[in-house]
């Protein structure tokens, strides 16, 4: 209720008696570091998700990491994590932060768009990929990459 009602450091402290006493430790923790991010003490709200990714290998758990990493602008382990999440899951949400990382914050252009066309190539159009693909596409003025996904979604 306590982070409902965006009282946080309230929410922290029952998080806190709650792990005392062994409640599902990764759904608290995940609760903790949100509450943390919420009140933007990202070095604490880290600390917790990465416990949490000790525990629980997961690629929802490497994308919190990667998340609170973003938020902190430290881009390049943003990527990193982001890159470890979308190996254990093709989540197309993931593929795109990726992407856009890539492309905007570490001038990897290639690599983003190298991602966005191999998602491409294996699963097919999902319109979401295939616009960040136009748009790159556009942005580097490929024409038989604008034309043979233009041909994709419309």
């Amino acid at each position: 209720m306590y982070y409902n009602l965006k009282k946080y450091h309230e929410a922290i402290e029952c998080y806190n008696k709650a792990s005392e006493i062994n409640l599902n430790r990764a759904e608290v923790w995940n609760n903790m570091g949100e509450a943390y991010t919420r009140l933007k003490d990202y070095k604490k709200a880290l600390d917790m998700s990465k416990k949490v990714l000790k525990d629980f290998n997961t690629a929802k758990n490497y994308t919190i990491v990667a998340d609170i990493y973003y938020l902190m602008n430290n881009y390049d382990e943003s990527a990193k994590y982001y890159e470890r999440a979308y190996a254990k899951n093709k989540d197309v949400k993931v593929l795109i932060n990726l992407s856009n990382i890539f492309y905007t914050y570490l001038n990897k252009k290639k690599e983003a768009i190298s991602y966005l066309e191999t998602y491409h190539r294996q699963y097919s159009c999902n319109k979401e990929v295939c616009q960040t693909l136009l748009r790159y596409y556009q942005e580097n003025q490929n024409i038989d990459g604008m034309i043979s996904i233009s041909n994709t979604l419309f």
